[in-house]
């Protein structure tokens, strides 16, 4: 289906950065317009088949939070997403509960080639998949598999000589290190099951994938990012189990959690992640790692394929 052909309904309550999102958008998409969350309300009400609502956090009147939370009774098949240029910790509760995984980071200059990016995974997470989707055309990229430790070892290296080039500072070499190599522990330790259903393979131990356990993994940088995934051909990991160990960590009630750490580290160490899971096929988790410092808030982004 052809980009246009999709409908978004921007909720901002700001005319001038209202106007400025709506002729970005225009390009690519049928963009409606509301200026608040009751307008936006009645808009969908009157106006059925919406694909995607994109609401400014900070709204007049009724929060961009409280809108979505309202929305999602009345429309529960219809995407939603927040736009934030604050910290939303305090609020991942909410988040969590009522199943809302996108929020936008809308950091000062706008950054326009992350928020295409982000409203493209949302709409269609399939086509998305894999670095060469999430990175713009030209950048570099390298492929493996994962079957032992020796094969994380030389990913984890190949990722640090490219950092290096980079950000040669050896702090944020070590958190790119931590951030990827949590990630294939992740996967490793808690994707692959035994007949009764535990995890296979315990972490601190020696690992070697069978055949039919499938642990890819991509690197690829270019003059903004460096890019790592991790996919394996599971699905276990759903949006829902995604959000409580990121909320246990921001809370700090998982800080002796088996699992769970890895994934709030990688979030809040990259510029980006990005989860896609398809259940029962595959899960991916991508992380872009900007050459410039990161700046708060932290995009969230959690995708089930359908």
């Amino acid at each position: 289906m052809p980009e246009h052909s999709k409908r978004i309904l921007l909720v901002e309550s700001d005319l001038a950065l209202r106007g400025t999102l709506r002729r970005f958008l225009e390009m690519s998409y049928q963009v409606e317009v509301a200026e608040s969350g009751n307008d936006a309300l009645l808009h969908m009400s009157h106006h059925p088949g919406i694909d995607l609502v994109l609401a400014e956090w900070h709204l007049e009147g009724m929060t961009g939070l409280d809108f979505v939370i309202a929305a999602k009774k009345h429309f529960p098949d219809t995407r939603f997403a927040l736009m934030s240029r604050s910290r939303y910790d305090d609020h991942f509760h909410k988040l969590r509960e009522h199943d809302i995984f996108q929020v936008i980071g809308r950091r000062t200059p706008f950054d326009f080639e992350e928020f295409s990016g982000h409203i493209a995974t949302i709409l269609d997470p399939r086509s998305r998949l894999g670095l060469a989707a999430q990175l713009k055309a030209g950048s570099e990229i390298f492929s493996t598999g994962i079957q032992t430790p020796a094969d994380r070892a030389a990913l984890v290296a190949r990722l640090s000589s490219i950092c290096r080039n980079y950000r040669p500072e050896e702090t944020d070499v070590s958190r790119l290190q931590l951030a990827c190599e949590e990630l294939i522990n992740n996967a490793v330790f808690h994707a692959f099951r035994g007949g009764d259903g535990t995890p296979k393979y315990r972490p601190g131990s020696e690992f070697h994938l069978e055949p039919g356990e499938i642990l890819n993994a991509e690197v690829a940088h270019n003059d903004r990012y460096i890019g790592f995934a991790v996919r394996d051909n599971q699905g276990l990991l759903g949006p829902n189990g995604v959000m409580e160990k990121l909320e246990r960590q921001i809370t700090r009630q998982g800080l002796m959690d088996a699992s769970g750490r890895g994934l709030y580290l990688a979030w809040t160490l990259s510029q980006r992640m990005i989860v896609t899971v398809e259940p029962g096929k595959l899960t991916e988790i991508v992380l872009l790692f900007s050459h410039d410092p990161p700046h708060p808030p932290r995009p969230l982004c959690i995708n089930i394929v359908a």
